[in-house]
């Protein structure tokens, strides 16, 4: 089981047996389908972040002055990944409160940092630029992203049979489980060439409407 799923029960009083009692979860969650591979890759790269910092630390020794102190520097570097990191830290601690391993969770005392959000956009030649350098694949996907405003994450998931007569019809992530009414786009120009630039002799196994080499998904 621990091979396979990861331990859920960690040894040990330490935020690194903390950490891998939480990737144990984390491989669960994903197993279930509640994260995508994606956002479980990103999560296990925090988690490495803060293990180099808080890996040999006791967790009763953690509190909330040890927690700001690491915001001042962390947040200082970089506002966006000290809010992910926190995020994770959060979780590793809930996960080694429900296991027995300390008594409360610190990190829930300390606050996130305010992010800027982006004010640029990138101009007309830039877009020219990456195309003209770009694959099949990510012209593809750039064009339509364009064309639709789609994240990154609902492109790569879209399927041939989204594609139809009258257009695109797809369900964005942000919305699932929020709302039934998935978004509908009517056939453009720039869809269509979209299309044609995603059509390849390659044929995904499950449907993909952009695949690699072998047939399976981009991620």
């Amino acid at each position: 089981w621990a091979r396979t799923w990861g331990a859920t029960v960690a040894q040990g009083d330490t935020v690194g047996a903390a950490i891998d009692a939480y990737l144990g979860v984390l491989a669960q969650r994903r197993h279930r389908g509640e994260v995508t591979e994606t956002t479980a890759r990103d999560y296990r790269k925090h988690a490495g972040k803060l293990r180099a910092v808080f890996g040999a630390v006791r967790l009763a020794d953690v509190d909330v002055p040890m927690l700001v102190r690491w915001r001042d520097v962390r947040g200082h570097q970089s506002p966006v990944q000290f809010n992910r990191e926190r995020t994770v830290l959060l979780e590793v601690f809930r996960v080694a409160v429900e296991r027995g391993m300390v008594a409360g969770n610190p990190v829930s005392m300390l606050g996130r940092m305010k992010e800027r959000p982006r004010d640029r956009y990138a101009t007309d030649e830039e877009v020219a630029e990456v195309l003209k350098r770009a694959g099949r694949e990510v012209q593809a996907a750039a064009i339509l992203a364009m064309a639709t405003g789609l994240r990154q994450r609902d492109i790569l998931g879209l399927r041939r049979a989204d594609f139809g007569k009258d257009g695109l019809t797809v369900a964005p992530s942000k919305m699932r489980g929020r709302t039934r009414k998935a978004l509908h786009f009517p056939w453009s120009p720039a869809m269509r060439m979209a299309c044609e630039l995603a059509d390849t002799k390659v044929t995904s196994i499950e449907g993909y409407w952009l695949c690699n080499r072998y047939g399976r998904r981009y991620t």
